[in-house]
């Protein structure tokens, strides 16, 4: 899987659920992939395929995003193990990645904040 499919995937899940939204860094690098609001507070979601991680760059607007109060985290899938990961937690379902994206914020912890 590719980071757009991955992207394709997630977005048509969150877009049942909430707004949701193609994030583009053409005007300001480092914008998570997917911006988004659900339930009244606003989602970030920066996607990589494994063994891809965030820039420097795309971690610090996360951080800046949670410390402004809303819920940012990155979201990865591995090709080799057909694994979902989100908040250090791996998900054989998307459905099951999705739910686990709109309750929680991993940011939450002192270390990464």
């Amino acid at each position: 899987m590719y980071e757009s499919q991955l992207q394709t995937s997630l977005l048509k899940h969150l877009r049942k659920v909430g707004w949701f939204y193609k994030a583009s860094d053409r005007f300001r690098a480092g914008i998570p992939d997917i911006i988004g609001c659900y339930k009244g507070r606003f989602v970030a979601l920066e996607l990589k395929v494994e063994p891809n991680k965030p820039t420097p760059l795309q971690e610090y607007e996360l951080k800046a995003i949670y410390r402004e109060g809303g819920s940012a985290q990155v979201v990865s899938y591995n090709n080799k193990t057909k694994l979902y990961k989100a908040n250090n937690t791996e998900y054989e379902k998307l459905g099951d990645l999705v739910k686990c994206i709109l309750k929680q914020n991993p940011l939450s912890t002192k270390k990464n904040v």
